[in-house]
């Protein structure tokens, strides 16, 4: 289901360079004083081999990563790598595959024209890969929201997906906190929010703006009852954020500022559901909707088919 390309050349970095270039990267972004102490309660990600890591882009020479849908074949969706440029913001983590693989999967939580009408917001994309995935899969208008520095490659990985990707998919700024992505793009409401790997150990000082912008989100109404959605079928309701991290460190601040703060019900995906390729112990798969709304809940989770 997945591929890279890599450069013809090969990379000239050897594998101790790149260790301690990687190495002068963690000291760099880590935000607290004592680094090491941060360091030694931080699980480094697996190695699963689903996608290309630090060394298959800096010495293997990897530039590009395919995920090809299995329910939906020949469907795909391409993005760009570019970690010695961009860093990790450009690299493809393993939650975004489980939450690719679920939706890819699950046809009893995604049947077939599920995701036709409904307009669906990425916090933090970086290569924008989870939501090019539902502008693939047939999502009616696609927010990929980023830092500004990020947006470049977003729209390169639009045109590099081609077809509805590019058709109905945008990269937009957004730092977390602000009101939320170009109301004009939306009429201030989707329906969907996504949040892949957004959760990182030395910036924790942005579980709050993170949670603030997803309540707004969540908060607006749907639009899943206009006329398009209509014609579609969903009945409207509620938007809902389908959220994704690895447990590398501890997030429990996270999700009770979700719970407590801003009134966001959190309900884990079981693994049952997920893609037998794209599920690991140590990845967590949640759906998310506000408590109280003027529309009503989702519908629950039906039984996984087959």
């Amino acid at each position: 289901m997945a591929s890279t390309t890599n450069q013809d050349d090969t990379a000239s970095d050897s594998a101790s360079d790149s260790e301690a270039w990687l190495g002068r990267i963690d000291c760099s972004v880590l935000a607290e004083d004592d680094a090491a102490a941060l360091a030694a309660r931080v699980a480094r990600p697996a190695a699963r081999g689903w996608a290309p890591g630090f060394h298959e882009q800096i010495d293997g020479g990897a530039t590009e990563f395919e995920f090809a849908f299995d329910r939906h074949a020949p469907a795909a969706v391409r993005v760009g790598l570019a970690w010695r440029e961009q860093g990790t913001a450009s690299t493809v983590w393993d939650a975004a595959l489980v939450m690719l693989g679920w939706f890819d999967h699950d046809a009893a939580a995604f049947p077939e024209g599920w995701w036709r009408s409904r307009r669906v917001v990425e916090l933090g994309a970086g290569t924008g890969v989870v939501g090019l995935g539902a502008a693939t899969l047939g999502a009616a208008a696609v927010a990929l929201t980023d830092l500004p520095g990020a947006l470049p490659a977003l729209e390169a990985n639009i045109a590099r997906c081609g077809g509805a990707a590019s058709a109905t998919a945008r990269a937009l700024p957004l730092s977390w906190g602000d009101d939320g992505p170009d109301a004009a793009a939306f009429d201030g409401a989707c329906d969907v929010v996504l949040c892949a790997d957004v959760l990182l150990p030395y910036a924790k000082h942005l579980f709050g703006p993170l949670a603030a912008s997803l309540a707004r989100l969540l908060a607006r109404g749907s639009k899943a009852g206009d006329e398009a959605a209509k014609a579609a079928g969903p009945a409207p309701h509620r938007p809902v954020a389908f959220f994704a991290y690895e447990r590398r460190f501890d997030v429990s601040s996270f999700f009770e500022m979700l719970e407590s703060k801003h009134n966001i019900q959190v309900e884990v995906v079981a693994r049952a559901r997920q893609h037998p390729a794209y599920r690991a112990p140590e990845i967590e798969l949640l759906r998310c909707v506000m408590a109280k709304h003027e529309l009503p809940m989702p519908p629950p989770l039906p039984a996984p088919q087959g």
